[in-house]
């Protein structure tokens, strides 16, 4: 009796040890399956994230919110990445690349890849310039809830964190970029919701505001490891008491100095300008340079 009952248990137990071996094989393959799609999707493409976080390890929930805690930065600096990595696990995909500095090209009127400057810089300053950009490298780590996600999962979460394709980055740059930014696409500038007039100096409208402190703003890091410099323009109004508001920008610089412009043309104090004796709103051109020493 003993040797029929062990044989009748033998397929039994064989058939349970089977089991999980059968369930993970369509799996792993729809895993390779998922991955080799994003590979296809993503490789070498430029991805904009919709918060510009600093650091060179980041991680997101699937719904976009972020792990933890990072500073924002600029978003010619923190704001785009060209992936050069993805790997997908259970519950987890990793997508490596470099973060892609911009800088203003007068020539062409855009914001270019820096990668490009290095490529044109004198020999003295290219390979430096070159090897510190390319080790301006980013990890970025999407954790899911649910194990083994599917393409729309992978999906749903890449469109959370990054702006999906026909997206403007006017959309999510801060307020001073969007009209240039609108230009740059093609658009027409936005009007202000403001319904007070602003007098203009070009047009004869209103005498000159005169500046009476107007501190040079610093470099950024970006600019200074890089050793980028030139002159940008903003417009500005200088309001009935003689503070700024309303700062735009005209012509960037990108690389990060924009933002240290605004944020001290922000501090600048006028004599306003004048119209029949009276103090009024004026918009004016500003030039800010950055020099190195």
């Amino acid at each position: 009796m003993k040797p029929r009952v062990t044989q009748r248990k033998m397929p039994v137990l064989l058939g349970l040890l089977l089991v999980p071996v059968l369930l993970a094989a369509p799996v792993a393959r729809a895993a390779d399956n998922v991955e080799k799609q994003l590979k296809s999707d993503y490789m070498g493409q430029t991805l904009t994230l919709r918060h510009f976080y600093k650091g060179d390890h980041l991680a997101f929930e699937s719904d976009g919110s972020l792990v933890g805690s990072a500073d924002i930065g600029p978003w010619t600096v923190y704001g785009q990445i060209l992936v050069d990595g993805i790997g997908l696990t259970e519950r987890s995909l990793q997508i490596r690349g470099r973060r892609i500095c911009l800088y203003f090209d007068p020539k062409t009127k855009q914001l270019r890849d820096l990668l490009s400057l290095s490529e044109k810089s004198a020999a003295k300053n290219r390979d430096d310039l070159r090897t510190c950009y390319l080790e301006e490298r980013v990890e970025i780590k999407i954790v899911f809830t649910a194990p083994n996600p599917g393409v729309q999962d992978v999906s749903s979460a890449m469109s959370a964190i990054f702006l999906s394709p026909g997206e403007s980055v006017g959309e999510i740059a801060p307020e001073f970029w969007r009209g240039y930014l609108e230009e740059a696409e093609g658009q027409s500038r936005s009007a202000g919701d403001s319904t007070e007039r602003v007098y203009s100096v070009a047009a004869g409208e209103a005498s000159a505001p005169r500046a009476i402190y107007n501190p040079a703003p610093e470099f950024s890091e970006a600019a200074r490891i890089s050793k980028y410099h030139g002159t940008m323009t903003l417009t500005l109004v200088v309001d009935p008491s003689g503070s700024v508001r309303d700062v735009e920008i005209a012509s960037p610089l990108g690389m990060g100095l924009d933002e240290k412009a605004v944020d001290m043309i922000r501090t600048w104090k006028f004599e306003p300008g004048m119209r029949s004796a009276q103090a009024v709103p004026v918009k004016v051109l500003v030039e800010v340079e950055f020099m190195l020493n």
